[in-house]
């Protein structure tokens, strides 16, 4: 999970970094931004969670990562 917006590298930055060394990394980006669907060059896989978020809201976040695996390794 990563903030989308950090003083020197965004959140889709620090993904795209994971993922050059691990290509299945699960990842969430969240953030406060009212527009964050607008939010380029994120990946359709990573969900986008707005910021306050409940914990209902971060588990089935967290579950949608765990059904996208599974997915994959099928």
């Amino acid at each position: 999970m990563t903030d989308f917006a950090m003083p020197l590298v965004s959140g889709v930055d620090v993904i795209r970094f994971a993922r050059n060394l691990r290509s299945d990394w699960p990842a969430i980006i969240i953030t406060g931004y009212a527009d964050a669907e607008a939010i380029a060059d994120r990946p359709a896989d990573v969900p986008l969670l707005g910021k306050p978020f409940r914990e209902k809201d971060l588990v089935r976040s967290i579950l949608q990562l765990g059904g996208n695996a599974a997915l994959q390794a099928t």
